[in-house]
């Protein structure tokens, strides 16, 4: 052990900072979703870049819509919903060179967010409106989550 190879303060200090925005960028790039969901998000969306590109196109985005997110089919809320948060030059059937696998995770990502968003409002009007206290909404979050 030598003194001259102590990791100083500056030094580590310096390293950390270059590892939280190597960390930030490949967060970004993934949209926050962890490694293993990211192999799985992309061996379905390679099933429907059917000539190989790495882009989809319109037509390819719509079907892989279809599968991930039913309601976008079924319901007029998750029609309109996947719509506000598609650019619109795949909304309008252009752009079949645009769509990388990067930006469907982004659009995953906040459409995901965006149901989060509205599940927790709909959870607070619950829960005020039955007047449950925090430990009843603990319970019934155990309840409900575990099946």
């Amino acid at each position: 052990y030598d003194d001259e190879d102590d990791l100083t303060v500056a030094a580590f200090e310096a390293f950390f900072r270059r590892y939280r925005k190597f960390y930030m960028e490949v967060t970004r790039q993934r949209a926050g979703f962890v490694p293993s969901e990211v192999e799985q998000l992309k061996a379905v969306y390679d099933k429907y870049d059917v000539d190989g590109n790495g882009l989809l196109d319109s037509g390819e985005m719509r079907a892989l819509i279809a599968e991930l997110v039913p309601e976008a089919v079924v319901s007029e809320q998750g029609k309109s919903d996947v719509l506000a948060l598609l650019p619109k030059r795949i909304q309008a059937g252009r752009g079949s060179d645009n769509f990388s696998f990067e930006h469907f995770l982004q659009f995953l990502r906040r459409l995901i967010d965006l149901r989060d968003e509205r599940d927790i409002i709909k959870e607070a009007d619950v829960v005020k409106e039955c007047s449950y206290s925090p430990e009843e909404v603990e319970g019934l979050r155990g309840i409900f989550s575990s099946h």
